[in-house]
C-alpha cells in the first residue's frame, strides 16, 4: 500500500477536499459527510469514463446516505477527472502491462487512503472498473467489511477478448501472451 502525507485539507459545507502526497502525484480525495458519523466510511470507486457531470450526479444521489450518517470517500482513479490532465497515455490507449499497473496503483492508493484516515472499518461501492478494483481491495484488506459492486465483471481477460471491450481497448500481444499476463493477478494478491 502507498503511504500518504497530508498536503492540504479544505472544508466546505458537507464536503472536505483532501490532498495527499504519496510516492507519485498528489492525490485528491473528497469526503462527503454530515455532522455525525454512525457508519464506517464508504469508499466510492467510479468506473471508466467518469465526467464532472456524472460525478456531481452520483454525489447528489448519495445525499440520503450522507444524511443518515454514512460518510462517503470519493476516490478518483488514475487518468480520470483532475488526475487525467497531462498524462502520457489515456486509459483507452494503455498497453496490457500498463493496464495491469493501473490496477496495482489503484489498489495501493485505496489501501493507503484507508491507512492514512486511521479508520478500522470501511465499506466499498464500485461501479464497473471501480467494482473490479474494489473486489481486489476487499480480497486483500480485512478492513473492508462490505462491498457493493454494480455493473462489474469478474474475469477481465474474458471481458477484453470476448466482450465489447475487445473493439475499444487495443491489445499489444496475441491471445496466449495476454493470457499469461492476466494470470499475473496473483502478484497483486501476494503483495
Amino acid at each position: 500500500e502507498e503511504r500518504f502525507s497530508l498536503v492540504e485539507r479544505v472544508k466546505e459545507e458537507g464536503r472536505e477536499r483532501i490532498r495527499l502526497k504519496g510516492e507519485g502525484e498528489i492525490l485528491e480525495v473528497e469526503l462527503f459527510s454530515h455532522e455525525y458519523h454512525r457508519h464506517p466510511p464508504l469508499i466510492f470507486i467510479h468506473g471508466l469514463g467518469i465526467t464532472e457531470r456524472k460525478k456531481n450526479f452520483l454525489i447528489h444521489s448519495f445525499s440520503p446516505l450522507i444524511k443518515k450518517g454514512h460518510p462517503i470517500l470519493f476516490y478518483t482513479l488514475p487518468g480520470h477527472l483532475s488526475r487525467g490532465r497531462g498524462r502520457k497515455r489515456h486509459i483507452w490507449k494503455m498497453k496490457d502491462e500498463e493496464f495491469l499497473q493501473f490496477f496495482v496503483q489503484s489498489v495501493k492508493e485505496i489501501r493507503g487512503i484507508m491507512s492514512w484516515s486511521g479508520g478500522e472499518e470501511f465499506d466499498i461501492l464500485g461501479i464497473s472498473m471501480g467494482g473490479m478494483i474494489g473486489m481486489i481491495t476487499m480480497a486483500l484488506d480485512k478492513r473492508v467489511r462490505k462491498g457493493v459492486f454494480l455493473l462489474t465483471g469478474g474475469n477481465f481477460e474474458k471481458i477484453l477478448w470476448r466482450g465489447i471491450m475487445r473493439f475499444i481497448i487495443p491489445k499489444d500481444c496475441d491471445r496466449m501472451t495476454c493470457q499469461k499476463l492476466h494470470l499475473r493477478y496473483h502478484e497483486i494478491l501476494d503483495k
